[in-house]
């Protein structure tokens, strides 16, 4: 890939990691030949789906002079056009994923207050906005938060009521465990 080509995606990695479906993109890039079977295995290795997104941008930016054309081509074929215009400078687009994020912020408080995780992971695993192992990874991450707030407020017998309560009982541990 040439320096220029490198540059602008350095400049935008962040942008990338954060909002490319990469799984959509290596299966086009493996099916025009410009990523091999095992690079495509390498990145789906990744659980996590920003991670899975830099292994792919490190791996692309390694490649021939024409990794950025493809790459470009592949978010276009993959409907991500946002980022491929983030990539070919195209500012109004910019612009509008800009403050959709400025209003994600604004309004950050309302949407952890009363956002349901679970509906809003399961439509965004169904719509494969993100992978089933960030899935996962998110609500291993919630379970953890549960559990470091019940051991943090030392209140283990309204965690054991609410187990019961949820049809999760069998998760109780006796004195004995």
């Amino acid at each position: 890939m040439e320096k220029k080509h490198r540059d602008i995606i350095r400049k935008n990695r962040v942008k990338l990691v954060q909002c490319m479906d990469s799984e959509a993109v290596v299966f086009f890039l493996e099916a025009e030949n410009v990523l091999s079977i095992m690079e495509g295995d390498r990145i789906r290795a990744e659980t996590i789906r920003f991670q899975q997104n830099q292994k792919l941008i490190d791996c692309i930016t390694r490649h021939g002079p024409k990794a950025f054309d493809w790459f470009v081509q592949a978010l276009r074929k993959t409907n991500q056009e946002h980022l491929c215009d983030l990539l070919t400078n195209h500012p109004r687009e910019i612009l509008k994923e800009d403050s959709l994020e400025t209003k994600l912020h604004k309004h950050r408080f309302t949407l952890l207050r009363d956002m349901n995780p679970e509906k809003v992971l399961g439509a965004l695993e169904k719509d494969k906005v993100l992978t089933p192992g960030t899935v996962q990874q998110i609500r291993r991450e919630t379970n953890k938060n549960i559990l470091d707030a019940v051991i943090s407020s030392n209140c283990y017998s309204g965690f054991v009521c609410a187990l019961k309560s949820t049809q999760q009982g069998h998760l109780c541990l006796s004195e004995d465990s």
